[in-house]
């Protein structure tokens, strides 16, 4: 649960910082966007491999970690570093969607039907809404990026999904440490 309470913070410093410093210093938000990508990615790949005991699962987790890093690197050498990164942040977010999918899929096949909405579930699903609600915009970025009107859409379209994918993080991060707290206590008496 570190990487995603990392990941909340570091949206919000995104948000409110990173953003205007890019947009000041650079005079485009795009190279904030590239480093929001990988920390991104990386928290949550880095809490999938962690939440899983499922070894085919996690060798999938270090295959999509090592594909998207390859990614990263052939974008920085062939496109232009003031287009958005459509091609990291496709594989980014087909390979988060194919492991919460799959975390999803071992959870509850592997354990009690009560583990619908584990905080694990929740979150997955959280992940699974964003990046399924945002795949093809991300993907028709690099595109269209400067045309006022589709960064407009951009715009409200990914703050509608932050909003939600947010939100069932931290009830999946309340629930998780809820849960916990409680295990103790009655574990202790």
């Amino acid at each position: 649960m570190n990487f995603l309470s990392f990941y909340l913070f570091f949206c919000l410093v995104s948000d409110l910082i990173l953003n205007k410093l890019s947009l000041k210093y650079f005079n485009s938000e795009i190279y904030s966007y590239r480093i929001f990508t990988i920390v991104e990615f990386c928290s949550i790949i880095f809490y999938s491999y962690y939440t899983t005991q499922n070894n085919l699962i996690k060798k999938l987790i270090l295959g999509t970690l090592l594909l998207f890093f390859c990614s990263q690197l052939y974008d920085i050498i062939y496109n232009n570093t003031f287009d958005f990164d459509s091609i990291p942040v496709g594989i980014e977010s087909v390979s988060i969607l194919i492991v919460s999918i799959l975390l999803i899929y071992n959870k509850l096949t592997n354990e009690s039907p009560e583990n619908i909405f584990s905080p694990e579930v929740i979150i997955s699903i959280a992940f699974i809404l964003f990046f399924a609600g945002t795949f093809f915009l991300f993907i028709l970025s690099q595109q269209n990026f400067y045309k006022k009107s589709f960064n407009e859409t951009f715009s409200y379209i990914v703050a509608s999904f932050n909003i939600i994918k947010n939100t069932l993080i931290t009830i999946g991060v309340i629930k998780y440490y809820n849960y916990n707290f409680f295990n103790r206590n009655t574990q202790n008496t």
